[in-house]
């Protein structure tokens, strides 16, 4: 929505590889101001628009996981965009009420920043999934393949993407919450059942305290964390 020439390199390049396609849309657009001073950086007016859209994808950042399917608005003001996300998938994730904005589009080439929030209520092995399949696998993907699991779970992702001329890392925070799920440490051949606790992860860790489940007929409480590129579990059983 916004010209070229009215863009850092840095920004034209994103909108470029996000690859923004939809298949069905409609909406208004509002301009208030001279044209001449668009996209109104001295305040003299302001420029809107609101669109809905059906089954659209984006390509939020380089090697993570496509959004696809996506019905949701998309509203813009001045130099700011907003895409309230209804429903999406992500990695063959179900997700719902996603908000993926950028608070400003810069008019030099310092360097802007797009937030994504997301949220999901899917299966734990598409949780998992999702890390393996993004560049999460490098510093934390790697060690979480002791774990495999089946269940229900609740998922929670915050990205921080730099726009930039210089390859900056996406800061990432997120909460996989289980609900009565198996899960098998595959080094130690243990199956563990009726599971229930919060794996929290960032770019460089993954942490989890106070997991509760049943193994072998009796109770336990699980915490793990990452170091380097392997997993470090602690099992105890409550009868221990």
């Amino acid at each position: 929505y916004l010209p070229s020439n009215k863009m850092p390199l840095n920004a034209l390049k994103w909108f470029q590889n996000a690859n923004i396609e939809v298949e069905d849309m409609s909406g208004k657009f509002e301009l208030h101001g001279p044209l001449k001073s668009f996209p109104f950086d001295d305040h003299v007016g302001w420029f809107s628009g609101n669109i809905f859209l059906k089954n659209g994808s984006l390509n939020y950042a380089p090697h993570w996981p496509m959004a696809k399917k996506i019905i949701g608005n998309l509203f813009f003001r001045n130099r700011s965009f907003q895409m309230d996300v209804v429903s999406a998938e992500m990695n063959q994730t179900p997700i719902a009420q996603t908000k993926i904005w950028m608070p400003r589009i810069s008019s030099d080439e310092s360097v802007d920043w797009l937030f994504v929030q997301g949220h999901a209520n899917s299966r734990s092995e598409n949780g998992l999934a999702f890390i393996h399949n993004s560049p999460l696998e490098e510093k934390i993907g790697k060690g979480l393949k002791v774990l495999q699991g089946q269940g229900t779970m609740k998922l929670d992702l915050s990205l921080q993407i730099p726009i930039s001329k210089q390859p900056l890392p996406v800061t990432t925070k997120g909460k996989i919450d289980l609900e009565n799920n198996w899960l098998k440490l595959t080094d130690w051949r243990v199956d563990l059942k009726e599971v229930n606790g919060i794996l929290n992860f960032t770019e460089n860790s993954f942490s989890a305290q106070e997991v509760r489940g049943n193994v072998l007929n009796q109770p336990f409480i699980l915490s793990a964390k990452t170091l380097a590129d392997t997993t470090q579990v602690n099992l105890k059983s409550h009868n221990s």
